[in-house]
């Protein structure tokens, strides 16, 4: 039997046969990650790293990266993806796995340097378009 209690304090109970119903496989988080593209895993590291700092619960950029086992210059130029317009961060957060792919890793780099949005979006287009 399966109930379902309403906000409104009506519920209701139906009669349902599981023994069809196949089991889902469960999220894991090791395989799903390394299917995510590089800049997208990136650009959350960048904001994880960054609320590491807000929150005081790392002191430096250089500590975090010595956590993570990678050179303090790598993680500064990944946290330079902050400084990328909304926009384009929205678009590496929702766009194609397979654009993102197709993009090295260089190239955010030099739009992150660029300070106005509108000159960065002007960029990133072509970027996403012809990536190589």
């Amino acid at each position: 039997k399966l109930f379902i209690a309403f906000t409104d304090g009506t519920s209701k109970e139906y009669d349902i046969d599981l023994k069809g119903v196949r089991h889902l496989d469960l999220f894991n988080p090791k395989e799903d990650v390394v299917k995510e593209p590089k800049l997208r895993q990136r650009l959350i590291l960048a904001y994880h790293a960054q609320q590491l700092l807000d929150s005081s619960q790392a002191t430096s950029i250089k500590q975090i990266a010595q956590w993570l086992n990678m050179s303090a210059i790598k993680l500064h130029l990944i946290m330079e993806l902050l400084f990328i317009s909304p926009k384009i961060q929205e678009e590496i957060l929702l766009g194609s796995n397979e654009t993102l792919n197709a993009i090295p890793e260089y190239k955010p780099n030099i739009i992150s340097k660029e300070s106005d949005w509108g000159k960065q979006y002007d960029i990133w287009r072509p970027l996403v378009k012809n990536p190589i």
